[in-house]
């Protein structure tokens, strides 16, 4: 998948009006848990990520390059397989590689704008304020972000103190738990929109990288209740990730109706996709995919992957082909 979504940047490049490009990227969300997979569990709807499946191209079987977070995200931001920067596991992406390799913003020609939104596990602030693996030091112009852990609190901006202290950045800044009090989901949606407010006149390189539905599982308390009072025979965890995941496909919508608000959704060549199988210990669904993130059967690979491009492809198609 890193080598497809590369070819179709080159054909951005090759574009008389540049397009605007916008990757989304969810965490540990399952095969079967969007509700555009006629596989999917009767308690899952996903209205705006079928909304993009519709709209655009899916393809049924696309497999990622990494069965845990951090080699996939590398590999994308690489455009290569990220074993051959020594990215194997999560650990081995969250201390980060070269800082002097180049991703993808570097070779975005200069009249794009880019930004990261969400999560990065691509190295960690050990060094700050040197910060030698943030986004800024690889050829992103903004941010708004926590670095190189797996998982974040979704109520507090700097996680929680010890080893899962994780600050979010906005840039180089650290933000304290003071300066925001919502989910975190929806501030990241939140920030993805101003982005694009901010830049719809040029265009614009947006890497939306959700940390939902990754654990811990956390979601609003009365989310949480109104998923317990609709599907009452369900595990309290596995209504926590529903509603986790409500919070994830709202964030899509929120994205798609702002492109499309700007006029800009015609030429924006995004891609959807998930960075690995959902995870057992969430308790995701993988349908009828064998094993969960971290395996190499498909339950740890395979991935709902969406192309939406309106004034290239043509849209409402399924490609089967892996």
């Amino acid at each position: 998948m890193s080598l497809m979504i590369t070819i179709l940047f080159g054909l951005v490049f090759a574009e008389a009006k540049p397009p605007n490009v916008v990757v989304i990227l969810t965490d540990d969300q399952g095969y079967a848990d969007i509700s555009f997979n006629p596989d999917h569990p009767k308690e899952v709807a996903t209205p705006h990520m079928d909304a993009l499946a519709r709209e655009g191209v899916f393809f049924s079987q696309a497999y990622t390059s990494g069965a845990v977070c951090s080699p996939t995200r590398a590999g994308l931001m690489l455009g290569l397989y990220q074993q051959r920067m020594g990215i194997y596991t999560a650990g081995d992406g969250g201390r980060g590689f070269n800082p002097q390799t180049k991703i993808f913003p570097s070779f975005l020609p200069n009249d794009y704008t880019s930004m990261v939104v969400g999560k990065w596990h691509m190295g960690l602030d050990t060094d700050y304020p040197k910060l030698s693996m943030h986004a800024l030091n690889r050829g992103f112009d903004e941010c708004y972000k926590f670095m190189g852990r797996g998982g974040h609190d979704y109520f507090k901006l700097q996680g929680v103190k010890g080893t899962d202290y994780a600050p979010i950045y906005r840039n180089k800044t650290r933000l304290k738990d003071s300066d925001y009090s919502g989910y975190l989901t929806t501030r990241f949606t939140e920030e993805a929109v101003a982005f694009i407010d901010r830049h719809e006149q040029k265009p614009f390189f947006l890497y939306l990288a959700y940390n939902a539905v990754h654990s811990p599982a956390q979601a609003p308390k009365d989310d949480i209740e109104r998923m317990q009072k609709r599907f009452p025979h369900l595990d309290k965890k596995r209504a926590i990730l529903l509603a986790m995941l409500e919070h994830l496909d709202n964030g899509v919508g929120t994205v798609m109706n702002k492109l499309k608000a700007e006029g800009v959704w015609e030429n924006t060549l995004l891609f959807f996709l998930t960075d690995n199988g959902g995870s057992k210990a969430m308790q995701a669904n993988n349908g009828r995919l064998r094993a969960f993130k971290g395996s190499l059967y498909e339950g740890g690979i395979r991935t709902p992957w969406i192309v939406s491009w309106p004034a290239k492809f043509k849209g409402g198609r399924t490609l089967d082909q892996p």
